[in-house]
């Protein structure tokens, strides 16, 4: 088993043991959980574009998973009309859409009240947003300062840091591109039967094989293509002239691929190999 496999063909597998050997539920179902359930939480952390690629591939699978859509990401609008198209095709599929709290957007909070509040804000504002009824929030990117808000619940919406979360349930993490606890296989394949939440980040799972950091700039530069493919509909659309000095095929697979490298390179920081 290589706990470094990262690739698309790898997610499929996984997908498919999983739904065999266990039950993938909506959090909904917390706390009564059965041993052989699965929360599959994908945190959306850098382009819905890939998130919905992935919630394709579950809904191919047969796999209900809840996608956490963060209102304050620094690499999408979640307010933007596309991004209420994406996220509701990702509804439209049959998946969850739940809220992944960005504490630092807020500069953290102090109180359980605080915490509160704002999650009743989001609630709402995903509500008019993607027409869901969220049950759930993650935090994303989680410091100190917030794993300290232990509870169940907050504004009624189930907190994934809580403590029933560390007690007789397993918890597996591709964060930054490597597995930071136990392995999913290895959690998967233990004997003691338990339930499972699993965290995902659709930016990991790709064909191509790269290191985590070239991943993320294969992210940015592929969403960057997209919106560019946006522009130039929207200038057909209206009927002017689409003037540019650059390649007319460049949002073409191959030259997205070219670009990726490129932009990898180019950012490498000094005295990375």
């Amino acid at each position: 088993m290589n706990r470094n496999d990262f690739s698309l063909e790898k997610y499929r597998e996984l997908l498919i043991q999983v739904s065999r050997e266990r039950t993938v539920v909506s959090y909904s179902s917390v706390p009564n959980l059965a041993v052989t359930d699965v929360l599959w939480r994908h945190d959306v952390d850098v382009s819905l574009h890939l998130a919905l690629d992935l919630a394709r591939e579950d809904s191919a699978h047969r796999v209900r998973s809840s996608y956490f859509i963060n209102l304050h990401s620094e690499t999408y609008n979640a307010h933007s009309t596309q991004a209420r198209r994406l996220v509701r095709s990702i509804r439209d599929l049959g998946h969850d859409v739940e809220i992944h709290l960005d504490a630092a957007y807020y500069e953290g909070f102090d109180s359980e009240s605080a915490l509160t509040q704002t999650l009743e804000v989001e609630r709402q504002q995903f509500g008019r947003l993607f027409d869901v009824e969220p049950v759930a929030f993650s935090f994303h990117n989680p410091l100190e300062s917030d794993l300290k808000f232990t509870a169940l619940r907050y504004a009624g919406i189930v907190n994934c840091y809580s403590n029933y979360f560390k007690q007789g349930i397993a918890y597996v993490s591709d964060s930054n591109g490597y597995w930071r606890h136990e392995s999913i296989d290895d959690s998967l394949n233990i004997n003691e039967r338990r339930p499972i939440q699993i965290l995902t980040h659709a930016e990991w799972w790709i064909t191509t094989p790269l290191a985590p950091r070239e991943r993320i700039a294969a992210a940015l530069f592929n969403d960057a293509m997209l919106h560019l493919e946006d522009y130039d509909r929207s200038i057909i659309k209206v009927g002017r002239e689409n003037k540019s000095d650059l390649i007319s095929d460049l949002t073409k697979s191959s030259y997205r691929e070219r670009g990726v490298e490129a932009f990898a390179h180019i950012y490498r920081p000094t005295g990375m190999s």
